[in-house]
């Protein structure tokens, strides 16, 4: 499920754009349409950085905002197959590191191969 988080200008009683904005999220299978906030803004950048807006909307798609998630680091979940998982054991049994250790070496692979090699002092730290 992908959510679709943007600022939208809501419309007056006969359907014309109000000049007003709000910070809105849809999801693309039919998880909803959620208005972020209850009061209006003047520009779709203000709706943006609507902290009540984003708050709210963090805890509706499950991307929370960024001062939520600064104070606590919220635990990651895969959707991976069974193809994958059987994949990531494997090279963490051939590689004798945990799972999350595999997950943090192919990170570090993405950075290097597609990326570019990047400022050493921009990479992840050495596999657990």
């Amino acid at each position: 499920m992908a959510w679709f988080v943007q600022p939208l200008q809501r419309k007056d009683t006969c359907g014309n754009p109000s000049g007003l904005w709000r910070l809105c999220a849809e999801s693309d299978e039919g998880g909803g349409f959620y208005a972020g906030c209850e009061h209006d803004h003047a520009s779709p950048e203000e709706a943006q950085d609507c902290l009540d807006a984003q708050r709210f909307l963090g805890g509706i798609t499950g991307f929370p905002h960024m001062e939520l998630s600064c104070e606590a680091p919220l635990p990651l979940t895969f959707d991976f197959t069974d193809e994958e998982v059987a994949a990531i054991n494997d090279l963490s049994r051939r590689q004798d590191l945990s799972a999350i250790g595999v997950m943090r070496q192919a990170l570090r692979m993405y950075q290097i191969s597609v990326l570019g090699a990047p400022d050493l002092g921009q990479m992840l730290p050495p596999a657990e």
